[in-house]
């Protein structure tokens, strides 16, 4: 009788450690390795999503959209025009909280969702087009931010980001606080191996 009431707590132990795992561990709401097609106020990025670690992505894009003209009066000036693209590269780690209970109870924590903590560092370039409206500069802006990213089982997502950073004009140095607001909706385009 002792031996069959060991067996039955040790199998009971293993299949309770077993369910645990899979719930925890379920492969749809793992971080993963993905390319997404972002749509924001900014333009248009080709953006790859590399997961560093079980909480942290470093999040990297190049596309075309709005720039900036010179600061003035210690103010961020965005200009968007169709005909003068600029080109932006950036940079963002992505620190994600709760990943646990996110994945247990969380319904559009697919394909990298949840809430997070970032840091971004972008370059934006001077313009590309002919017509020449305004003149955009070289800038290059940095912030901190607590963003989000949801998606159902699709593969359209919803994402946004709030929180403050820096810019700064690269051919007179001259500097500016921001308030960093991003909101947008992205296409995964592939996914491959870590």
């Amino acid at each position: 009788m002792r031996n069959l009431f060991c067996t039955l707590v040790f199998f009971w132990t293993i299949q309770s450690q077993d369910g645990w795992t899979q719930t925890y561990f379920d492969d749809d709401k793992l971080l993963k390795n993905q390319n997404r097609l972002d749509f924001t106020g900014h333009g248009v990025s080709l953006v790859r999503e590399f997961v560093s670690a079980n909480d942290l992505i470093l999040d990297t894009g190049i596309g075309l959209g709005g720039g900036y003209t010179d600061l003035e009066l210690d103010v961020l000036n965005p200009y968007w025009s169709l005909g003068n693209p600029a080109l932006t590269l950036y940079a963002n780690p992505k620190f994600y909280f709760y990943r646990k209970k996110v994945i247990e109870t969380c319904d559009l924590c697919f394909n990298n969702g949840g809430a997070y903590l970032g840091g971004r560092i972008r370059y934006v370039s001077r313009h590309f087009g002919y017509m020449h409206f305004t003149d955009l500069r070289s800038t290059i802006l940095s912030n901190v931010h607590i963003g989000f990213q949801m998606s159902g089982r699709s593969k359209t997502l919803f994402r946004g980001h709030f929180g403050l950073g820096y810019a700064t004009t690269l051919h007179n140095g001259f500097g500016s606080f921001y308030r960093s607001v991003d909101v947008g909706i992205s296409r995964i385009v592939g996914y491959w191996k870590k």
